[in-house]
């Protein structure tokens, strides 16, 4: 009896607490070292974790809060998923498609979280320096060919960008001040006459096609601009 009473307090501390258990073991789903919550580089406040690291996720398009298959919440989440890290079908610890170190992990997976193929930070389509990254891909979100920022038709200095391309918002061939057909004078614009920036028919500030005036002229002198005479 007495040995049988040793031998199920040993049990005990291995089913729960254990040094590698499935709640709070060195390595284990939530507190461990590299766990899924809280670890070194976990998931939820790691170094680069995917929500609030030095560069993290926020913003993107499939970003890692509450997407499909997300890190926190999805269809196979991290926490609480058909798979998820506690109690799901396939374990806590090592399962084919695991918290750590599966095909698409949370962590290291060919699609995983960090690093991946297409993972949130670093993929060929990732949030970071991607093809189609938020920052610096071919289209992202910042610098890439169509990126939000100085890309060919980016938010900032793009083609058609937000500011300074083609056809971008501000001070774009066709943009938002500034263009041929900007959002302030165009010949359909805002304020203003018919390709103008800010007044006349092809004027800057006026009428007919003169850039101050009144009929023909840039300054107002020459062929009746200031009103008075031809010439």
């Amino acid at each position: 009896m007495c040995g049988g009473r040793e031998g199920g307090g040993g049990g005990g501390v291995l089913v729960g607490g254990g040094e590698k258990g499935v709640k709070g073991g060195e390595k284990g789903v939530k507190g461990g070292g590299k766990g899924v919550k809280g670890g070194e580089k976990g998931v939820k406040g790691g170094e680069k974790g995917v929500k609030g690291g030095e560069k993290g996720v926020k913003g993107g398009g499939k970003g890692v809060k509450g997407g499909g298959k997300g890190v926190k919440g999805g269809e196979k989440g991290v926490k609480g998923g058909g798979k998820g890290v506690k109690g799901g079908e396939k374990g806590v610890k090592g399962g084919e498609k695991g918290v750590k170190g599966g095909g698409k992990g949370v962590k290291g997976g060919e699609k995983g979280v960090k690093g991946g193929e297409k993972g949130v930070k670093g993929g060929e389509k990732g949030v970071k320096g991607g093809g189609k990254g938020v920052k610096g891909g071919g289209k992202g979100v910042k610098g890439g060919e169509k990126g939000v920022k100085g890309g060919e038709k980016g938010v900032k200095g793009g083609g058609k960008g937000v500011k300074g391309g083609g056809k971008g918002v501000k001070g774009g061939e066709k943009g938002v001040k500034g263009g041929e057909k900007g959002v302030k004078g165009g010949e359909k614009g805002v304020k203003g006459g018919g390709k103008g920036v800010k007044g006349g028919e092809k004027g800057v500030k006026g009428g007919g096609e003169g850039c101050e005036g009144w009929r023909g002229g840039c300054e107002g002198w020459r062929e009746g601009c200031g009103g008075w005479r031809e010439g």
